[in-house]
């Protein structure tokens, strides 16, 4: 081997270690090749330690030598590193010279293409910390931007499909309950009504009152000669029964029919008719009778009365 390349394979050999020993390091002393004219790279900085033979160390280089260089936003180093990472998915470091990456908080992601910094997730979405995506709001729950958890619909409330950005209210005539999954509305019972929009129940019509279809937002008054019980469902209206009477709208019980007097449930009826003379009847009654021969009555009897000697019917 000539001794020209054997001066050029010599330098390769030292270039490489000399570069090896410095990794991480930099330049910071004045002149000479001694060691301690280089120090450990600093956490937020990279020291690759190459081009050692240019012109030596040399206080206030910027260029060659063993100098550091800033890592970027979006990446890190830890101390005496000798190249800057990448923030992994879910960090970020914000400003260049970072020693480390920051966790995005809830309500925030960062995918690790370009992490100097955490992105705001989407309404209808969701993260927790350190979170690489956002998950989708189911049915029943929805969220604004920046959110760190889905909120559940209240009662009265609903979302009917996946990434909802806010609950919608149940029209009236419907409802949703506090403790169901608010994925959609439910209409009122017969029975029961609801005329407020957002609520969580329906009610149950008063007594007098009802609703014979699905959804009603109010409840109807039974009419003269009807009535709706304290108990049941109140989905109709019942006609009072033979021998009763309703003489007002709007009535939970039937009155009885005093003696003298007769009803017919046939007819609804909202009042008693009083017995012609020559008939009576007891309370509750359907229809008057006949007094027998030998007996008589006046109108509205509740008896027939023996005829004395000297008269006759």
């Amino acid at each position: 081997m000539n001794s020209s390349l054997f001066f050029i394979v010599f330098l390769a050999i030292l270039n490489c270690t000399l570069a090896l020993d410095h990794e991480g390091r930099y330049c910071y002393g004045e002149g000479g090749w001694g060691a301690n004219k280089y120090r450990d790279c600093e956490a937020g900085y990279k020291c690759p330690g190459d081009n050692w033979w240019e012109s030596g160390c040399s206080k206030g280089r910027t260029s060659g030598g063993y100098n550091r260089h800033s890592c970027p936003a979006g990446q890190y180093s830890e101390k005496k590193s000798k190249s800057c990472g990448n923030c992994s998915a879910g960090k970020y470091s914000g400003s260049a010279r970072s020693g480390s990456c920051t966790k995005c908080e809830a309500g925030k992601f960062a995918n690790g293409d370009t992490n100097n910094g955490c992105t705001n997730c989407a309404a209808g979405k969701a993260s927790d910390e350190n979170a690489s995506s956002c998950y989708d709001c189911t049915a029943g729950k929805a969220s604004g931007a920046g959110a760190g958890s889905c909120y559940s619909c209240n009662g009265g409330e609903y979302s009917i499909a996946k990434n909802a950005v806010k609950c919608e209210q149940c029209a009236a005539g419907s409802y949703s309950a506090s403790g169901g999954d608010r994925t959609s509305c439910t209409q009122c019972t017969k029975g029961k009504a609801q005329n407020t929009a957002n609520m969580d129940s329906c009610k149950d019509c008063n007594n007098g009152d009802y609703s014979s279809t699905i959804g009603a937002t109010a409840c109807s008054t039974c009419t003269k000669g009807k009535f709706s019980a304290s108990s049941g469902e109140k989905r109709a209206c019942t006609s009072c029964s033979n021998g009763q009477y309703s003489s007002s709208d709007g009535a939970n019980i039937c009155q009885n029919c005093d003696e003298g007097k007769k009803a017919n449930s046939v007819t609804a009826a909202i009042s008693c008719i009083d017995c012609t003379a020559g008939k009576f009847s007891s309370d509750t009654s359907t229809s008057c009778t006949d007094c027998t021969e030998g007996w008589a009555a006046e109108a509205k009897a509740s008896s027939c009365t023996k005829c004395t000697k000297g008269s006759y019917r």
